[in-house]
């Protein structure tokens, strides 16, 4: 049962609910009904946090059903089993627009977790030392009715907290398993360390993401993966890095695009096919490799002096 359901251009400021690990109890609902719209909605400076319940909609501290035009601005939701929950498993009803400013999930099981929506952003928000992700988005519905999820200029920081070592450097900030679009601009992704998690998984086959201008955590190769013959572009690649890690599908196909990779430079070598023993003097001795917007250009300048001798049966 939540504390509050929120009917359309209902405002809530300040308010707090501690749910006290209680086990019937969940937090703020916008609205908790699949034949009521909430729409035009404002949430702001609003607590949530204890709201432990567990179950397929259970323990949500903020709840989007249905609605348009909701925004949730500095709001917390801390302690939760999911801090956020944005669902409707009736179709064709989804939530749509859905705005989150400056608000932040952190202690929960889950951060935020989108199983339905349209038209998803979150602005400046934090996801931070959540037990598992720090954003979850699986669509129960084929096709994925997911779209256009937006991550502006958000933290992601030491989630996976449930787990150590090796099994916590197996898991991402965020997972992706089933979605249509999705985008990250200017975020900073866990910087926590080899055995902290690594920061985006995309499975969805229907998927396209974009990821642009954000900062990662280099200490993890691989820290994003990309499987299922998703399709994606990566902008502004630091030169010298290397850490994606593609994941061919059953029919082969991969990532598309990768844009923004400045340079990976190399030392080229010369070899012979001759019989005998070579070796090899070099002079120059350098390559550099550049993919942008799906060309690649192979820039390579080798001078060397071979001696070999010519072996005889």
């Amino acid at each position: 049962t939540p504390v509050l359901d929120v009917r359309s251009g209902v405002n809530l400021y300040g308010l707090v609910v501690d749910g006290i690990d209680a086990a019937d109890i969940d937090g703020y609902a916008i609205p908790n009904s699949e034949s009521t719209l909430g729409n035009n909605t404002l949430i702001q400076k609003c607590y949530a946090s204890r709201l432990t319940r567990t179950g397929v909609t259970g323990g949500f501290g903020f709840y989007v059903e249905t609605g348009v035009g909701n925004t949730f601005r500095d709001c917390y939701a801390t302690g939760n089993f999911f801090g956020l929950l944005i669902k409707n498993v009736s179709q064709p009803i989804f939530s749509t627009i859905q705005v989150f400013e400056e608000c932040f999930f952190t202690d929960n099981q889950k951060g935020a977790y989108i199983v339905s929506g349209h038209q998803v952003n979150f602005n400046s928000c934090n996801f931070e030392s959540n037990t598992e992700n720090g954003l979850y988005i699986n669509s129960a519905l084929v096709p994925a009715a997911i779209d256009n999820v937006v991550c502006t200029n958000c933290w992601f920081e030491d989630n996976w907290t449930s787990k150590s070592g090796a099994a916590r450097n197996a898991e991402y900030d965020v997972e992706i398993i089933n979605a249509n679009s999705f985008t990250a601009r200017q975020c900073e992704m866990s910087q926590t360390g080899p055995a902290g998690p690594k920061n985006f998984h995309f499975q969805s086959a229907s998927l396209n993401f974009v990821l642009d201008n954000n900062t990662y955590n280099w200490f993890n190769a691989n820290t994003i993966t990309v499987d299922s013959g998703c399709t994606g572009t990566i902008n502004n690649w630091p030169s010298n890095r290397n850490y994606v890690n593609y994941v061919n599908d059953a029919s082969g196909s991969t990532v598309r695009n990768m844009v923004g990779q400045r340079f990976v430079s190399f030392a080229p070598v010369a070899t012979f096919a001759s019989v005998g023993d070579l070796s090899v003097a070099y002079t120059t001795q350098i390559a550099t490799a550049s993919f942008n917007s799906g060309l690649l250009t192979l820039n390579i300048s080798l001078e060397f002096t071979p001696t070999f001798t010519t072996a005889t049966d």
